[in-house]
């Protein structure tokens, strides 16, 4: 359930080069390279050039080709059919053309278009600008923040762009896509994660960060103990996030607890003859100083995914083993599923190797290598909405990588021994 990745260290060899003198650059050059608009608005503005009154067209759901016109007669309309057909090409050379009245001409709305989005790029809390094809105005997306549309509002003004021609929406801001495979602070559950191998000092393995803990007044977190140079052995194995450097740099934890197998029975079941028991597949890692957590989070990607939008947390406010009902885990590899429980405290004789796990739970969830050392939980949405309650940490998969198995984490923390803390802040867990 682990992932193994090669660090080479190269030879840099350094070259200078000596550039001739350049010629003076124009202004284009001193701002950087000039770019050709292109896109619907581009053609847009070539039909509007020849085509007086044309004020955008579109496409409707069900194929029906729209253009909007100032004088929208038969003739036109046969005009602007050629035009567009002419520059976009067999989207716009279907029959069945309807003509709409403009208000606005497509020149106008280019024109108040660039200088809203010049000007508001300096307003916090402005999203986006936008020619909106289907209405025939401008739309100007907004912050849900009374301060941010008055300061929209007024800007536009300032600019000469007529109120009546501006349609503003509220919407959430976007932001660069990202993922539970980047480097992200403050680290939180569900993250990647690199650990020292054992096979050499330029191995290094991937597996999942469990929950952000603190054991013992000692911060850090939880992973699965077989994310570690030397399973069931304290060796001082250091880690990064999400993956180990070239030059062995920026570690941000080092293993301090990882019971040996040494269980003998549990519940008064022997450990099976020829096996090394634990109850958990789980150890802990003590965060170095310089490296900033955040307690009772779990990164929150959409379900299936592992995109993430490096905020959107679950919140750990209590600590439970179902026995039935949906589970949820996110790991590097496969982000965000969930399944139902579908067996309960069995003893998972581990078939690589001469482990055994007494008391496992099994999930039907989609996993795959490297989503070893991920959170498990189930959402309660108590007491907020997508707060949930931490089950266990997952160590194994079947075959086909639609079941995983996972340690109950009262058997983590029993494991583990010592006081081990995971809720957010509020809670007692």
């Amino acid at each position: 359930m682990k992932r193994i990745r090669a660090c080479f260290i190269p030879v840099l060899v350094v070259v200078a080069f000596v550039a001739p003198a350049a010629a003076q650059s124009s202004s284009a050059d001193e701002r950087g390279r000039e770019v050709s608009p292109g896109g619907t608005d581009a053609a847009f503005r070539d039909v509007g050039r020849s085509l007086t009154g044309f004020g955008g067209a579109y496409i409707d759901s069900d194929g029906t080709p729209y253009v909007w016109l100032t004088n929208p007669s038969e003739s036109e309309l046969l005009r602007a059919r050629s035009a567009l057909a002419q520059r976009l090409g067999p989207e716009f050379s279907r029959d069945g053309y309807r003509a709409r009245k403009a208000q606005y001409t497509f020149d106008q709305l280019s024109d108040w278009h660039g200088r809203a989005a010049e000007a508001l790029a300096r307003v916090e809390g402005a999203v986006l600008t936008d020619i909106n094809d289907r209405t025939n105005h401008l739309t100007v997306g907004v912050e849900n923040r009374e301060e941010s549309k008055e300061a929209v509002s007024a800007e536009l003004r300032r600019q000469g762009i007529p109120e009546q021609a501006v349609e503003i929406e509220e919407m959430s801001p976007f932001t660069f896509a990202s993922s539970v495979r980047d480097s992200h602070r403050p680290m939180v559950g569900g993250l990647q994660i690199a650990f020292q191998a054992a096979i050499g000092i330029i191995i290094s393995n991937q597996c999942t960060l469990g929950v952000i803990g603190v054991r013992d007044g000692v911060s850090g977190f939880v992973t699965a103990s077989h994310c570690s140079r030397n399973q069931g052995e304290v060796d001082n194995g250091r880690y990064w996030q999400p993956t180990r450097p070239i030059f062995d740099t920026g570690q941000v934890g080092t293993e301090t607890v990882d019971p040996p197998y040494d269980v003998v029975s549990f519940n008064g079941a022997p450990c099976p003859s020829g096996r090394e028991c634990r109850l958990a597949d789980a150890n802990f890692v003590a965060k170095h100083a310089d490296v900033t957590v955040s307690k009772g989070n779990i990164a929150r990607p959409a379900l299936n995914s592992t995109n993430w939008d490096g905020t959107s947390t679950f919140r750990i406010t209590s600590e439970t083993n179902p026995t039935s009902g949906t589970v949820t885990k996110v790991g590097y590899e496969t982000g965000r599923t969930a399944g139902s429980i579908d067996r309960t405290c069995v003893t998972i004789l581990s078939g690589s190797s001469d482990k055994a796990f007494f008391c496992q739970n099994i999930a039907n969830a989609g996993v795959d290598l490297g989503d070893s050392g991920s959170p498990v939980f189930k959402i309660t949405n108590a007491p907020s909405t997508n707060d949930v309650s931490l089950v266990g940490i997952l160590w194994g998969k079947n075959q086909a990588g639609t079941q995983f198995t996972y340690s109950q984490w009262d058997l983590v923390q029993a494991d583990l021994a010592g006081t081990l803390t995971t809720c957010a802040s509020g809670f007692s867990c």
